[in-house]
């Protein structure tokens, strides 16, 4: 460790301690215990924080949108609905986790520590009032504690890690946020497959685990399915495909779709009552499509499926299909009556068109998500053109959206 930045070097922490001490009673200082050491030839500090002296001690330098000289502020732009998901988090959460958050500092710091070789000591940081923390990553974090502790005002005894770095240098500030920026987003089957709060989630893994057509086909971790793997859909496109089924629409914002779906689920008795409804819903239909049979009986030890030939031909072995399924389905499902809703199951199953290869799948999904060389558009335009379409085959009703849509395009249609 380079002992020349670490200022103060004693024989043993307990003088260290002492000295740290007489140094901030004599300067009305704030002695802050940390973990200093070196990273990338600077030193840096590690500690925590109780959330409300972070909250007094960290100030923002965020640029701000139409702002004409951002490289002077340290900070991106102030995402408000980020800063809101985070507060709502942290207010609504009785166990959560919080990621450290890295400030900068353009002060050099007074640091009391004691000799040894480890790369890791234990140190205390002279804090001079008025000395001014910047954050390098966590501003959203930061705000969010802020707004979550007026809401909830026992958080403010949680506490925070916080990473210090002496860095004057504007330049190297800007640099360090985009290194922090680096990180590569968790695949959404990952978060599924993850997520034991969300009650979506929860569904999906129990459905993917109680529906025989789905066992051992669902890509658990992957963003998309291998062409040539065995799978059929991702964990998240079978989150999205329930979605469907329980609201109707999940294209809208992802956080409605999410609290919309926890509304339906929040109860146990729900929970369950939906979980079951659904799973007969999926097993109904791997009964009544002749290619899912295939599938369930290889699931079985029956005669194995080439999916990859299967996916090039059927429109239902897609994400894109499966979300159809659990559009249309939401009428469906709703259906109080078991006997009429088995029969419209088997509607969906055998009246629509499902295939991507042949003249009369091209016609039946020609101007929806379906290109002339069997490929699949999978923008909400077209996938609503397709689940108009199939709701018309099937007698269904449309929602106010969609029947405003077709109103729309037939006066287009006259009008031309």
């Amino acid at each position: 460790m380079n002992t020349a930045r670490m200022k103060f070097e004693c024989s043993t922490y307990e003088e260290a301690k002492a000295k740290a001490a007489d140094d901030a009673a004599s300067s009305f200082a704030l002695p802050l215990q940390v973990i200093a050491f070196e990273q990338g030839g600077r030193t840096c500090y590690a500690t925590s924080l109780p959330l409300r002296k972070a909250i007094d001690l960290i100030r923002f330098d965020s640029a701000e949108r139409g702002d004409l000289t951002p490289e002077k502020k340290t900070n991106r732009p102030v995402m408000p609905d980020h800063v809101r998901n985070i507060a709502e988090y942290l207010a609504n959460q009785s166990q959560y986790v919080l990621p450290s958050i890295t400030l900068n500092v353009r002060d050099e710091l007074r640091c009391y520590t004691y000799a040894t070789t480890a790369a890791t000591r234990a140190a205390i940081l002279i804090i001079p009032a008025g000395t001014q923390f910047y954050v390098t990553d966590g501003q959203h974090r930061l705000r969010a504690m802020k707004d979550a502790v007026e809401k909830k005002p026992g958080l403010a005894n949680d506490g925070v890690s916080v990473m210090i770095v002496e860095e004057a240098d504007i330049d190297r500030i800007h640099q360090d946020f985009a290194d922090c920026a680096q990180t590569k987003p968790i695949p959404p089957s990952l978060l599924t497959l993850y997520n034991t709060r969300d009650d979506l989630s929860h569904l999906t893994r129990d459905i993917a685990k109680e529906v025989e057509y789905f066992q051992g086909r669902i890509e658990k971790v992957g963003k998309t399915v291998a062409k040539n793997s065995q799978n059929i859909y991702t964990l998240n496109q079978l989150r999205v495909s329930i979605a469907e089924l329980l609201t109707g629409d999940a294209s809208a914002n992802a956080t409605a779709v999410r609290k919309r779906c926890s509304e339906l689920l929040q109860r146990q008795s729900e929970f369950d009552s939906w979980s079951a409804r659904i799973s007969d819903f999926y097993d109904q239909l791997s009964a009544d499509i002749p290619e899912w049979r295939q599938v369930v009986s290889a699931n079985s030890g029956g005669a194995p499926v080439d999916m990859a030939d299967l996916r090039y031909s059927w429109l239902h072995f897609t994400g894109t299909g499966l979300t159809i399924i659990g559009r249309v389905g939401h009428e469906i499902i709703r259906i109080g009556d078991p006997t009429k809703r088995k029969e419209r199951i088997r509607d969906l199953a055998t009246k629509i068109n499902w295939s991507r290869d042949t003249d009369h799948g091209k016609a039946f999904w020609k101007g929806t998500i379906l290109t002339q060389d069997g490929g699949l558009l999978t923008s909400k335009a077209p996938m609503a053109e397709a689940v108009i379409r199939a709701k018309k085959t099937l007698n269904l009703n449309l929602t106010e959206r969609e029947a405003a849509h077709v109103s729309e395009m037939q006066a287009l249609a006259t009008a031309s």
